[in-house]
């Protein structure tokens, strides 16, 4: 039927669609040139809180670009991280519901952090992200223990997600301004997306403002039917305000505001039922920072040893659920960090050895509140958490540069209050060491070996949430939960090589081999009639991973994967939340001067049969797999001074296949049609 409000969608799809038909009309093609594809350094700053080129991390590290994420027409995280390996997410295909697993562990005990602040709050059954995928620069990934850095958490590993800078907006374009929008469509969804931002630096002084939105309905199942309800609405917002005293002394201040309206059941990451009623939920996250940089002028006899980052900030968590029927429910959340993170590195040289030295100071507190119709909210757990560490880390060569020796220990003190003042409070301190290595063997081959100390604290849910978890089982509190404390070994090898065959190709190898040992790992126990959070004595998680990529002239293809077993060795039984195995292959295809690219993937999620026979929820998955077309094209428009014009498109689920992921409980996205365009000016 035909009506008012169809008629503004339509209006709004039509519109959409034809600003990228515009856009694809306007170009022209460049001219065509050889070029000879070479490996540029790759620097993360994630792993060790210092500049280091990717290659000579000794842990495994990987980067998401601004490119690889437009590339994809990412409309989710999930979507930016899916095809990394052993990397997974637990919540399904609903964006509300995504909870990320790294090498088998998910929760808290996967540090997430966007510009450096901390994103602490995890919904129960409600996602951990907070952030559209259209706002985000770059992604880092730590994957491996890292809590002598990160502090409580880094069991599973880091990601750390960047939003765009001034100096990344304007870099080789010398202006002083810019502009950038984008406008795309989803059909799975039937959802478009709009994202526009303006930047400029005059002199000291540098402004960033930008707005992304998305309206999505319903998501279209593999195969056959709806995901309902799955409709989103979000949109987020970011300012950035920098000003520059000196060469090596920075401001910035930064605002952001996430807010999503969304209809999901009340567990969203399960199908709707009698007993999983629709909800309308609200989520809103507001973070307000300044972020400090002081290093000492060159030529100065300080200049090596004072480089001091700092970051302040806190964060507003507001999230507000309305279930209907069968009987009109309305859950209050308000969830608030507050945190500073202040560190310096130092470049010194005795014994003839160079170092770099990185000592830090962390701070946040957690407090959580809540309220069911005004009164008692249970599954929640109100009350407070206080962490306080300190870190230092030390990067020695040996050898000329040729072995890298990356020692830290970081030491944490923290207590957690519980609102119930008849329960009693928590508090614990914890010594966390590291040490990595990464030897480079010879001009293509490296080595590199970690082993590190992680831990993570119960959080205000597992030790003092109770109430009805669903009709007829009813959560129970423990107050006795003990941290989780981890071993995390592991190996890996890494091989490069341009000009393999020919000047026109390259070669990247990476393997790694890995060990996560933890003590006291906390599992969610559901029984007959009751639930519990409960400390394993220890838990063994291994696996295998690895990365090639091959590329030659205009071609580039690659293959990744990784496997993981995990076992609850007190019981020998498998743990409950352990993923497939996943492997991925793509192809593609460049043109002669870089404007054109189409390529394809295909990913293979194997059965996973290994359920532990104490989670009557959790039943075998049965293997699946789903192949993608995508592309991009990236011309000249006829004025070069009014700017570019990138167009994406692509295809995911081609055969629109119906298969779950592992502990999603809901079928994948099917078939689903894109198209973006980003003009840049």
């Amino acid at each position: 039927m035909f009506t008012p409000v169809n008629a503004r969608l339509n209006a709004r799809k039509i519109a959409v669609l034809s600003v990228i038909l515009a856009s694809s009309v306007l170009v022209t093609p460049a001219v065509a040139q050889d070029k000879t594809v070479k490996r540029q350094p790759t620097i993360v700053v994630t792993p060790t809180k210092s500049n280091r080129d990717i290659e000579r991390v000794p842990f495994a590290v990987n980067v998401v670009s601004r490119t690889d994420k437009e590339q994809d027409q990412a409309g989710s995280i999930d979507d930016i991280l899916r095809n990394l390996p052993n990397f997974d997410s637990a919540g399904g295909p609903r964006r509300t519901s995504e909870e990320p697993s790294i090498r088998g562990l998910s929760d808290r005990r996967i540090v997430i952090k966007v510009d450096g602040i901390r994103r602490n709050f995890r919904a129960q059954y409600g996602g951990r992200y907070f952030i559209d995928s259209n706002m985000i620069d770059r992604v880092e990934i730590v994957r491996g223990a890292n809590s002598a850095i990160d502090g409580s958490g880094a069991v599973a590993g880091v990601i750390q997600f960047f939003t765009p800078t001034v100096a990344n907006e304007l870099r080789g374009s010398n202006k002083n301004w810019g502009m950038t929008n984008q406008v795309g469509y989803q059909g799975v969804s039937d959802e478009y997306n709009v994202l526009t931002s303006g930047y400029t630096a005059q002199g000291p002084l540098d402004v960033l403002g930008a707005f992304s939105y998305r309206d999505g309905n319903d998501i279209e199942a593999g195969g056959d039917g709806k995901i309902s309800p799955s409709s989103s609405q979000p949109d987020n917002t970011l300012m950035k305000v920098g000003y520059n005293f000196a060469p090596n002394h920075r401001a910035e201040f930064r605002y952001a505001r996430y807010y999503e309206e969304s209809a999901v059941p009340a567990s969203p990451f399960q199908p709707i039922s009698v007993s999983n009623q629709p909800t309308k939920r609200k989520s809103g996250v507001t973070d307000y920072s300044v972020h400090y940089k002081l290093a000492a002028d060159e030529g100065s006899k300080f200049h090596n040893l004072f480089d001091i980052t700092s970051i302040f900030y806190k964060s507003f968590y507001d999230i507000n659920s309305i279930r209907p029927l069968p009987t009109r429910r309305i859950d209050e959340t308000d969830f608030t960090t507050a945190g500073l993170d202040i560190y310096n590195t130092a470049k010194t040289n005795y014994f003839g050895l160079n170092h770099n030295i990185t000592t830090g100071v962390e701070y946040f507190e957690n407090e959580q509140t809540g309220k069911r119709n005004g009164g008692f909210r249970p599954l929640l757990g109100d009350g407070k958490d206080e962490n306080l560490g300190l870190y230092i880390q030390q990067e020695t060569a040996f050898f000329g540069d040729r072995l890298l020796v990356t020692p830290g220990v970081r030491y944490d003190n923290y207590q957690l209050t519980p609102g119930n003042t008849a329960l009693p409070s928590n508090e614990e301190e914890q010594f966390s060491p590291k040490i990595g290595a990464d030897l480079q063997i010879s001009d293509n081959w490296s080595a590199y070996a970690s082993w590190a100390s992680a831990f993570r604290t119960p959080t205000l849910t597992e030790l003092y949430a109770t109430g009805t978890l669903f009709p007829g089982n009813t959560l129970v509190s423990n107050p006795n939960l003990k941290p989780e404390t981890a071993e995390n070994r592991e190996i890996g090898v890494r091989y490069r090589k341009d000009g393999l065959f020919t000047d026109y190709d390259n070669l990247k190898v990476n393997v790694s081999v890995f060990n996560n040992q933890i003590d006291d790992y906390i599992e969610q126990v559901i029984g007959a009639t009751t639930t519990q959070f409960r400390n394993v004595s220890q838990a063994d998680l291994k696996g295998i991973e690895f990365e090639i990529k091959y590329r030659i002239g205009q071609y580039a293809t690659g293959i990744s994967g990784g496997t993981i077993r995990g076992v609850n060795e007190t019981d020998n039984e498998p743990l409950a939340d352990v993923p497939q195995n996943k492997f991925t292959a793509h192809i593609e295809r460049y043109n002669k001067d870089q404007t054109f690219m189409i390529g394809a993937r295909g990913t293979y999620y194997s059965e996973q049969d290994r359920i532990a026979p104490n989670q009557p929820l959790i039943t075998t998955t049965n293997d699946g797999h789903q192949f993608d077309l995508y592309g991009s094209w990236s011309p000249t428009l006829p004025n070069d001074a009014t700017g570019a014009v990138k167009i994406n498109f692509g295809v995911d689920n081609v055969t629109d296949e119906r298969y779950n992921r592992h502990l999603a409980f809901l079928p994948e996205a099917g078939r689903n049609v894109k198209v973006q365009a980003v003009w840049k000016f």
